[in-house]
């Protein structure tokens, strides 16, 4: 009797071809198929992995790409109590790990912020919070007891249930979009921004900000049924670096104090005091006012 052959075959490894997890996640976003190439390159040495996750990261702003890629670069070490470590890359890998770690926490992304948080104890000059990340704390600080939580599309099908993203804006130059603030479970079934919640588009096309600028500001009646449909009460629409942020406040009545107040906020804390090009929006029916100082 000859002898038996047959490989056992490691439980990490996917039904599904490697092409086609790699078409379905890296051209389309397709999440539990980049959830598959991850658990299968466990079989794989370390580093393996790096260029679908970074590819992934830049191409769909998928949160957990970000931190992937971090995990990705961190080098092995000597040291027997630790496998991998940032202080084992070269200055130019340690620099690219950051980065990714840093946007993976601007995402909502919570394993990236907690890791922030332990390198600012041994080193508080690791990490510079970004303009988006000072906004997402004024939007915290107003949400008061509320629970502040986050919600990441990034597959262009989930942008056609958003009526008020499809009519304002050009879907096509969207890379994802994020909602920040409360109640999220039913965002993407919601007509419009509810009060306190921020809506993030995220775009790598240079284009995209200024375009969308100009479409926020046209007076025609289209436009200003669009701006109904995201903001009824009112709101904030501004830029920090690659984001474009549509914050809705309560601007009806004497609620319009509330949205200078917020935007005092964003000028002292998130723009350091410098001048910020954004948009006012009022209550109801109403067009957006620019304001530049």
């Amino acid at each position: 009797m000859g002898c038996d052959s047959t490989q056992s075959r490691s439980m990490n490894q996917p039904n599904r071809s490697f092409e086609e997890l790699k078409v379905l996640a890296l051209d389309s976003g397709d999440i539990d198929a980049y959830n598959e190439l991850e658990t299968a390159h466990l079989d794989y040495e370390h580093g393996a992995f790096f260029e679908y996750a970074k590819e992934m990261a830049d191409k769909h702003n998928y949160p957990q790409a970000y931190y992937d890629t971090y995990i990705q670069l961190l080098k092995h070490t000597d040291d027997p109590t630790t496998t991998l470590s940032l202080d084992s890359c070269d200055e130019k890998t340690r620099s690219l790990a950051i980065e990714y770690l840093q946007k993976a926490s601007e995402l909502g992304f919570k394993p990236a912020t907690d890791e922030l948080m332990e390198f600012n104890t041994v080193s508080p000059s690791i990490h510079k919070l970004s303009k988006l990340e000072l906004f997402k704390k004024i939007v915290q600080e107003n949400l008061k007891e509320q629970m502040c939580d986050s919600l990441v599309l990034s597959n262009k099908s989930d942008f056609t249930n958003i009526k008020y993203l499809n009519s304002t804006f050009d879907i096509n130059k969207i890379d994802s979009v994020e909602f920040y603030g409360r109640d999220l479970q039913n965002e993407r079934k919601n007509r419009r921004i509810p009060i306190g919640t921020s809506f993030i588009i995220y775009s790598s096309n240079r284009d995209f900000y200024n375009i969308s600028f100009d479409s926020l500001t046209t007076t025609n009646r289209t436009m200003m049924s669009n701006l109904e449909d995201m903001f009824k009460p009112g709101g904030i629409v501004f830029r920090t670096d690659n984001e474009l942020i549509l914050y809705s406040i309560n601007a009806c009545g004497r609620g319009y104090k509330n949205v200078q107040r917020i935007d005092s906020l964003i000028h002292k804390n998130v723009f350091e005091s410098s001048e910020f090009y954004r948009l006012h929006n009022g209550c109801g029916m109403d067009r957006m006012k620019e304001i530049k100082k």
